[in-house]
């Protein structure tokens, strides 16, 4: 796993330009329930429908289909609706027509919306945070009234489907990221291919939060982490993710040092790299045993880690022939042998190993966290480990 704030350093700018623009798409649709809920307050029983659907017909700033298409939670039978003049002949859902009550409470929750938005849209939903985790948990009570609005206001499913020619949309998102590799596993590559006209691929965006269970936060830019497929439905699936309970790509992790892959011999053969006869381990660097190893735990648990680095020990044992081989001065043979090439630490590093050395390209080549840790633990590069 690898740490999106270590390999990507304009994370809060790329955050301003998603949560700009998904405001300026959904304010609308909120002004719009509020509208609507103001004229279903004022209505009669008797002539309401008739009233309200003339009246949301010369709501002028959203199209017909999307005003047809807002309408929908509100009714029971919507598979007979071809125009938004067919809402006059069917009922309202019965939990609005029979609890009134209800109105005053979805239009004060509507407003809340409105007015933190933004702050929404922002959250850090990675936060574990006694402050974070409760402020979530206030914004469920506060805008419980208007839940059932969630997925029309919070549309996923819309944004993934916007053009190449709109101003943001999911491979803008991803592209302004630049995670060529998925952070769960560093395994898998994600890159976004895309022009002026076209989109071609891009990486999947996992609900940290699951977005059945937390709509609200379906759009919110902290809870979209680009990912491979394997990761993204293989692994996690519908698994439930909190705070609390697991490690997001998100959170702070300096240097991806929270988790470190290391290695045991199980062979002499193995020991010096003959063969792979080796075991790779996981080994999570916290050492005041907080909240931070369960969440840790909980991801290697769910990603299958270290079941999955021992499908990689041909990686693990080139590194320990190479160190035996050498007696650890693999790089510097490789500097002293091209005198002429003026290798850096960096670029001998590239080419004895494959991968980059600097944690801020770990998100270019896969198993970059891989390599370095087995690197530094054989001792090929320990006496470079300074930074």
């Amino acid at each position: 796993m690898i740490s999106l704030r270590e390999c990507c350093g304009n994370i809060e700018e790329i955050e301003k330009e998603h949560t700009s623009f998904i405001i300026l798409q959904i304010e609308p649709i909120v002004d719009f329930y509020i509208e609507l809920f103001q004229l279903i307050e004022v209505f009669t029983l008797k002539t309401k429908n008739n009233k309200i659907i003339e009246s949301v017909k010369h709501i002028g700033y959203l199209s017909a289909g999307k005003k047809k298409s807002l309408l929908q939670p509100l009714f029971k039978k919507k598979d007979f609706i071809k125009t938004i003049s067919d809402y006059k002949n069917v009922k309202f859902d019965n939990k609005l027509t029979f609890e009134r009550r209800m109105i005053p409470g979805i239009l004060n929750s509507l407003n809340i919306l409105k007015e933190d938005l933004k702050d929404i849209l922002a959250m850090k939903v990675y936060d574990d945070s006694y402050y974070k985790v409760r402020l979530k948990k206030i914004y469920f009570i506060l805008l419980d009234d208007i839940s059932f609005l969630f997925t029309k206001i919070f549309n996923y499913k819309w944004f993934i489907s916007q053009g190449p020619d709109t101003p943001w949309n999911a491979y803008k998102l991803t592209s302004r990221l630049g995670i060529n590799i998925c952070p769960y596993c560093n395994r898998q590559y994600t890159f976004t291919v895309s022009s002026s006209n076209s989109h071609t691929t891009r990486p999947e965006l996992d609900h940290f939060l699951h977005k059945g269970e937390n709509p609200l936060f379906a759009l919110s830019f902290y809870n979209l982490i680009p990912s491979c497929t394997v990761c993204n439905r293989d692994l996690k699936g519908s698994i439930p993710f909190e705070a609390n309970t697991h490690f997001s790509p998100y959170d702070e992790n300096p240097k991806h040092g929270f988790l470190n892959y290391n290695y045991k011999p199980l062979t002499y053969d193995g020991s010096v790299g003959l063969t792979d006869e080796i075991i790779i381990e996981l080994e999570i660097n916290d050492p005041s045993k907080t909240i931070l190893t369960k969440k840790l735990q909980s991801n290697i648990d769910v990603f299958k880690y270290e079941d999955i680095a021992i499908h990689h020990r041909d990686v693990a044992q080139e590194i320990i022939r190479k160190r035996y081989f050498s007696e650890d001065n693999y790089i510097q043979i490789l500097q002293d042998t091209f005198p002429e090439a003026n290798l850096s630490l960096e670029e001998a590093y590239r080419y004895a190993y494959g991968n980059f050395y600097a944690e801020k390209d770990f998100a270019k080549r896969p198993l970059a966290k891989l390599t370095k840790d087995i690197a530094i633990n054989v001792g090929s590069v320990h006496q470079y480990n300074t930074e």
